[in-house]
């Protein structure tokens, strides 16, 4: 229908009539000028399809296609949904399609709630292209933009946007508003699988981790144990090492004393020691100078050995013999204080620490 200048005309009850669906008896107007306009039939002789034409005279061009399609569809518009104010149709339904996977589903128009009016004002300003008790706009080419949108929205007025050819061709109200994902099945069950398999990944991925959980609380009760283990091994050396330890302290104590012990022993032994060496030394003395004396008299013996024969002979030898007896004596006396003295180094060395 692209090529023709009239793409929808009037009838005698105000409504829009497509030439395909026009009659050789109808009554039929212009939607842009209003002027009564001709139906033709196709015709295969002269290539000609049904179509509308203005009457000679007219200097109306038909309308373009967005005038004509616009304005018809927001009569069409009206008119149905004054017939269901009116009761003689059911409110009708509409198409929407997700904005995500596109699924189209069929809602029921909102009740109007007044008689529905073309181009009202409202106290914003705007004009919608049907007024009802809500907004309803018609799409041929231009799209309510963002700033409409905007204040529909700040008005708190609730509007639907319509596409223009679907409406006049077969009252199919096909709206250009998506769906939100939200209220699409379709995309809602893809969410709920998608959510349900993350909830089976989660669970899996709960499980590895108990899993994971309990081998790493297994390893820590093993890594628990022997560390408890090792402690109680360290306190057992360490209780070990107080026992020697005290043990130690009491030999050291005990070495001490007997340290002072033979301290106290060893001084009157230094002193015995110190008088047995006087006295050897002493008594050496007297042996040598016996001894010297001896030889002297033995010197004088031989001299006078004539001279001393007799009763002084008899007297040195008593003397010799006398001076050879404590000779042997001092001997005796020596090697006794020896005795002694080893017997005390004896009991010194057994008091000695080793």
């Amino acid at each position: 229908m692209s090529d023709l200048l009239i793409h929808f005309a009037l009838d005698q009850d105000n409504r829009t009539v497509r030439p395909e669906d026009g009659d050789a008896g109808g009554i039929y107007r212009c939607g842009e000028c209003q002027a009564r306009v001709d139906w033709y039939r196709a015709s295969e002789k002269v290539e000609r399809r049904e179509h509308f034409h203005h009457f000679p005279g007219s200097d109306c061009g038909g309308g373009g296609r967005e005038t004509d399609l616009h304005r018809n569809a927001k009569g069409r518009a009206a008119t149905i949904l004054n017939d269901y104010l009116a009761g003689d149709r059911k409110l009708p339904f509409y198409t929407s399609a997700c904005e995500d996977c596109g699924l189209v589903r069929d809602f029921r128009l909102p009740e109007p709630t007044i008689r529905a009016k073309e181009e009202v004002t409202l106290p914003s300003g705007l004009r919608p292209d049907v007024w009802c008790g809500y907004a309803v706009e018609i799409l041929v080419h231009h799209a309510v933009d963002v700033k409409k949108a905007g204040v529909f929205l700040a008005d708190k007025v609730g509007w639907w946007e319509f596409e223009a050819k679907p409406l006049l061709d077969g009252d199919l109200w096909v709206s250009t508003k998506k769906t939100p994902r939200g209220s699409c099945p379709v995309c809602v069950w893809a969410d709920v699988a998608a959510l349900q398999e993350k909830g089976r990944a989660a669970e899996n991925y709960v499980a590895t981790a108990s899993r994971e959980a309990a081998g790493i609380r297994r390893m820590a009760d093993q890594y628990l144990l022997g560390a408890r283990r090792t402690a109680e091994e360290e306190a057992t050396k360490y209780r070990e090492t107080e026992a020697l330890l005290e043990v130690a302290v009491r030999d050291q104590k005990r070495a001490d004393e007997t340290l002072e012990r033979a301290a106290s022993i060893m001084k009157p032994v230094g002193e015995f020691r110190d008088k047995l060496a006087f006295e050897e030394a002493v008594s050496l003395r007297k042996v040598e100078e016996a001894r010297a004396s001896l030889v002297a008299k033995e010197k004088g013996l031989v001299v006078r050995e004539t001279a001393l024969a007799g009763p002084r002979l008899k007297e040195g030898e008593a003397k010799v013999r006398a001076l050879i007896e404590e000779y042997v004596s001092i001997r005796r006396q020596t090697a006794a204080a020896r005795r002694r003295l080893e017997e005390v180094r004896g009991r010194v060395r057994i008091y000695e620490p080793e």
